[in-house]
């Protein structure tokens, strides 16, 4: 019974480090669909855009174990799904306050990245 959950356990870490190594292409992926959204802010579309490809990290970096960047991930989508509802264009506050949710998920890519391969 322990040898199933030993192998259970290592499929799990092999999953983690799929998922990690991915990362850097997700992050750039958000960072081209912000860039989108940033030139053009009143696009519907560009903004539903954004909201998913976050609603994805944060679930994906939770599913994983890699729970700030996925927290990280939830507080920027609890913002766009605001912007959403209210079909409203974001004021330059929260678009700086986007910047930083960007800077803030880079940095705890890079954090899983090097906990997880490393």
């Amino acid at each position: 019974m322990n040898d199933g959950i030993e192998l259970l356990q290592q499929k799990i870490n092999e999953l983690r480090i799929i998922y990690v190594r991915n990362l850097p292409n997700r992050i750039e992926c958000l960072e081209n669909v912000f860039q989108q959204f940033a030139k053009e802010p009143s696009n519907h579309t560009a903004l539903e855009n954004l909201l998913y490809e976050v609603h994805k990290l944060h679930g994906s970096a939770g599913t994983y174990g890699f729970d700030l960047l996925s927290t990280a991930a939830k507080e920027w989508e609890l913002l766009f799904k605001s912007l959403h509802h209210d079909h409203q264009k974001p004021d330059d506050e929260q678009i700086n306050c986007m910047k930083e949710y960007i800077r803030q998920i880079k940095e705890l890519a890079e954090d899983a990245i090097k906990n997880c391969i490393t």
